[in-house]
């Protein structure tokens, strides 16, 4: 059983009438982020032993990226007249492009870093939500050693930035529900408007709720410094919303959301149907285009706004040859798509919950199967990732061969069944329905730090595995990865808390009376 300590009364401290369940030993803490330390080193050189490198790939061939020249020379304007992505993970590649090199060395490290940031998270999360010291680092190791994180720590890309972020806002919440420090509130809302900056899926919304649920569930004592710390982080993310729509025309970080949306219902939606509907006027002429096509097909039947004389603006290609979806033109196409989007709900509503199918099939896929994670990086980490995802993971199959769609449907599909991990489906289950439950019994306890944690995490979990459904078709797997540390935490406390309640009946001792 935790062991409740009412914390002495000070300028930092929470009120006196407030019960924190006291946390693993200092000295604990530190040992166990000394060899958690140790064992990410040693694996990390292992790795890098046997051929693993940083896969820069995205910067040149991936979209959200600007590009590499404008980066180099012309940063600051292009960050700027950004309408496509939030600017922070493009200013700091731009800041590592204009060091040469090195910068790349410095991305490297500083994502390996990162990857370092989670694993020092993870332990003191499933010590505080009631993992038992045994199980916690049982669970620790194999997050530390598992292939996945260490591709994409090794992927230039959000992923393992946001995954950390994410890891480090739960911790810092943690650290501020125990010390009262205004420090740690600040860490915990910063982190969040630094992802809110960074990823566009991250919606100021979500900004919103997340502080809005620390401030109001948080010790009384402690509401107005929450209060206080997480005014600036909404105020910088609402600047870029802001600055947008000053802009561009719309209060977003992205201009490709509805773009995005597309994807959900273009290919459950006939091409004569949608031709029917635009005869009809309802439809727009891009509806039947599918989604991220050539900036010069759009200008044939969208009315391209005048030259601004901003590179990132008025280039219809980046240097590779791959469209600019930054261009001028792309903020009245995406509100065409939104439109479009709006009339295919009421027209054809059954489309986008078909595409639903797809995106939670490719959702409880093993996130390593992705390939721009680099094929000499996935061919160095098979044995492992092997291992990993026949065991662990529970994946009966590889993903199918794309002929077989045509060939032979329902062979394709059940290969696409086959492919997913069972873990996670059933897990993800379990998360879903049985931490709110944990939770609310904590809560009703008076256990309330660990509750707001838990509840914390699991808003975290809820708002990444919907949002990423409802507008990605393909790489949602990608998207998981994450959540997989804020999964891995409440998946072990889950398991944890039904152990002990089991372990607790079965001790119980019988009923006086009887023969």
């Amino acid at each position: 059983m935790t062991q409740l300590t009412e914390p002495s009364i000070g300028e930092d401290a929470p009120s006196q009438s407030t019960l924190l369940p006291a946390g693993p030993a200092p000295w604990l803490d530190r040992r166990a982020w000394v060899w958690i330390t140790a064992l990410f080193v040693l694996s990390r050189l292992v790795w890098w032993a046997l051929g693993l490198r940083f896969v820069t790939d995205a910067l040149v061939d991936h979209w959200q990226f600007i590009d590499i020249s404008l980066l180099r020379d012309r940063l600051a304007e292009s960050l700027w007249y950004l309408h496509c992505q939030p600017p922070l993970m493009n200013l700091l590649c731009g800041l590592a492009v204009k060091m040469g090199p090195a910068g790349m060395v410095m991305l490297n490290l500083l994502f390996v870093g990162l990857g370092l940031i989670a694993a020092l998270c993870l332990y003191p999360l499933l010590r505080r939500l009631g993992v038992g010291v045994a199980f916690a680092v049982v669970v620790e190791v194999l997050f530390l050693v598992n292939p996945t994180m260490v591709l994409y720590e090794n992927y230039l890309f959000y992923s393992q930035p946001m995954a950390s972020l994410l890891c480090l806002s739960c911790w810092s919440l943690d650290r501020f529900l125990s010390t009262g420090r205004t420090r740690w509130a600040a860490a915990c809302f910063w982190c969040m408007a630094v992802v809110v900056l960074t990823r566009s899926m991250y919606h100021l919304s979500w900004l919103v709720v997340m502080s809005g649920a620390v401030v109001l569930l948080c010790p009384r004592g402690l509401r107005r410094r929450a209060l206080t710390m997480a005014l600036l982080p909404l105020l910088a993310s609402t600047a870029l919303y802001a600055k947008n729509k000053v802009l561009f025309g719309d209060f977003s970080a992205t201009s490709w959301m509805s773009m995005s949306l597309t994807k959900t219902w273009n290919d459950y939606v006939s091409a004569a149907d949608v031709k029917a509907l635009q005869d009809r006027g309802e439809l727009s002429a891009v509806a039947s285009m599918r989604p991220f096509r050539e900036i010069e097909q759009y200008q044939k039947v969208v009315p391209c706004p005048p030259p601004t004389g901003v590179p990132v603006l008025d280039n219809l290609h980046k240097a590779d040859g791959s469209p600019n979806y930054n261009h001028r033109i792309i903020p009245a196409v995406s509100r065409l798509y939104m439109s479009d989007f709006k009339v295919i709900l009421k027209r054809h509503p059954k489309a986008p919950l078909r595409s639903q199918l797809d995106s939670w099939g490719s959702y409880f896929r093993p996130a390593s199967e992705y390939t721009y994670l680099g094929l000499e990086n996935l061919k160095i980490v098979a044995p492992l990732e092997h291992v990993y995802n026949r065991v662990l993971y529970l994946q009966l199959g590889p993903w199918p061969d794309k002929a077989l769609k045509k060939t032979n449907p329902t062979a394709y599909l059940w290969g696409k069944v086959k492919n997913m991990s069972l873990t996670v489906i059933v897990t993800t289950v379990f998360v879903f329905l049985y931490i709110p439950f944990q939770t609310w019994r904590l809560w009703r306890s008076g256990r309330k730090h660990e509750a707001l944690l838990m509840l914390f995490l699991w808003l975290d979990i809820a708002y990444v595995s919907w949002t990423a459904n409802l507008l990605e078709v393909g790489e949602n797997h990608r998207y998981r990865y994450e959540i997989e540390p804020l999964w891995t935490v409440l998946l072990a406390a889950g398991l944890a808390d039904l152990f002990r309640r089991w372990r607790g009946r079965k001790v119980q001792p019988a009923a006086p009376g009887g023969a």
